[in-house]
């Protein structure tokens, strides 16, 4: 049998496929999922005698060499740790301005590249009717806050205000009692304004957190399906759902 010749531009491709594997795996991609204001770890284990950098789509946040290690307020690495081989970066008090893309590089070659989530949060507000109503929005632009509240036992899901570019559209219903800022204000509150107020990242489209507002001491209205359930268009107020089953979504979720 002759001998057997490979072209070469199929012996450079394998080549280079096989040099794109090696690095695939050497490159890590994950996702940390922290409760809002704790402690966050974005892991990375990867040995490198030389200078490891954290930084995220604006800036770096941290360094170590085998000198010292140095960070920018808020962000945290340990000398020792990386000695060993664990580039890991803690944030100390998550918040959704930090919630992004960070990249671990080792002497400038990208090597993690960790996801910073926060889990929504869940909380209840009491109001009397006839006061002001006050919502914290921590995520100020690019939110939309959706109502689902009761009315005659019923649910009735809809757009209360949603902001783009610093600009709020509200639905008419509410546009004379709401005002929006880094919080939610709504004046004069009434027993039907009652209910579940749902902040959704329009950007991301991803849960933000939820507010159960009781009026009047009425019973709390706990909505395990509203996260799947919100209304997009601002025309739809007073709309009713229909009355076929909504699809349940536990908003309970296991860090990664």
């Amino acid at each position: 049998m002759g001998n057997l010749k490979i072209p070469v531009v199929f012996s450079v491709k394998c080549l280079l496929f096989s040099f794109w594997c090696f690095a695939a795996s050497e490159f890590s991609f994950r996702s940390t999922m922290v409760k809002l204001h704790e402690a966050a770890t974005l892991p990375c284990y990867q040995k490198c005698t030389g200078l490891v950098t954290w930084v995220n789509q604006y800036d770096g946040v941290a360094r170590c060499d085998q000198t010292s290690c140095q960070s920018t307020e808020g962000f945290q690495m340990s000398h020792d740790q990386y000695l060993k081989g664990d580039l890991s970066l803690t944030i100390t008090e998550a918040d959704f301005r930090k919630r992004m893309w960070y990249t671990c590089r080792c002497d400038g070659e990208d090597i993690c590249a960790v996801s910073l989530r926060i889990d929504p949060f869940s909380l209840p507000v009491s109001v009397q009717a006839g006061q002001s109503l006050s919502l914290d929005l921590p995520v100020p632009d690019n939110v939309e806050v959706t109502l689902n509240r009761t009315d005659d036992g019923g649910s009735n899901t809809f757009s209360l205000c949603r902001i783009e570019g610093h600009k709020a559209q509200c639905n008419p219903l509410y546009k004379q009692r709401v005002s929006v800022g880094s919080r939610l204000q709504l004046k004069e509150v009434k027993n039907q304004d009652g209910g579940v107020y749902i902040l959704w990242d329009i950007k991301n489209d991803e849960a933000i957190g939820m507010y159960t507002v009781t009026v009047n001491g009425r019973p709390s209205f706990y909505c395990l399906h509203c996260l799947n359930t919100r209304g997009r268009n601002p025309a739809s107020a007073g709309r009713r759902t229909s009355g076929r089953k909504q699809k349940v979504l536990d908003i309970s979720i296991i860090s990664d």
